[in-house]
């Protein structure tokens, strides 16, 4: 649907994030800030990096990270590389954000994901609201979309990708009582509705 993500108040939100969960978006170098990162970090943290990354920190307490890149490699920004898929949950039971690694940040500072990448990501995705939603609506972005270079798939493709994904879980439990995916006015205009509707009617 079109809107702002940001507008969904009764709703959990899905952020993405690379495998680094970078937060700098100092010229935008590492993060651009107008993406839904940049944004989340502007319009929910109000700008704070060190809170943003203090709540990381303590929602990876437990998990291993798979390397840690020496700085000479990556000049800015974190260092510890995570395994894509990693869901950092964030906020309070009330409203959740869920921070999902679903690209990896290339030592040049780009993050590249692809179609297999974010099947893996939205999988472990479902598993963390399911364990931390409360089945309360979720609405997320259409993740791969801009600039995590997922080029091999357009929107539409991606939209499908992440439908067939939730169905598939929801299939062995109730994961949220309202799935909504949400995009700029201009992205879903340039949709091929009738073609969308269509995939939803044969679900």
């Amino acid at each position: 649907m079109p809107g702002d993500l940001f507008d969904e108040q009764e709703a959990h939100l899905v952020v993405g994030f690379t495998d680094m969960f970078d937060t700098d978006v100092n010229e935008d170098r590492i993060i651009n800030a107008n993406s839904v990162q940049g944004q989340f970090l502007r319009r929910l943290y109000q700008g704070d990096v060190a809170t943003l990354d203090a709540d990381l920190a303590r929602a990876l307490t437990n998990v291993p990270h798979t390397v840690r890149v020496p700085r000479a490699a990556k000049p800015f920004g974190k260092l510890c590389r995570y395994p894509v898929g990693t869901v950092a949950v964030l906020g309070t039971p009330r409203r959740r954000y869920f921070g999902v690694a679903y690209s990896t940040m290339t030592p040049g500072l780009l993050a590249q994901s692809s179609g297999d990448a974010l099947w893996r990501s939205l999988s472990q995705l479902w598993v963390a609201v399911y364990e931390h939603g409360q089945r309360a609506p979720l609405a997320m972005p259409v993740v791969g979309a801009g600039l995590a270079r997922v080029d091999a798939l357009d929107r539409l493709a991606l939209i499908r990708l992440i439908v067939l994904s939730f169905v598939a879980a929801s299939r062995e439990r109730l994961l949220t009582t309202r799935l909504r995916i949400v995009m700029p006015q201009r992205e879903f205009l340039e949709l091929d509705r009738l073609e969308l509707q269509a995939f939803l009617d044969s679900l």
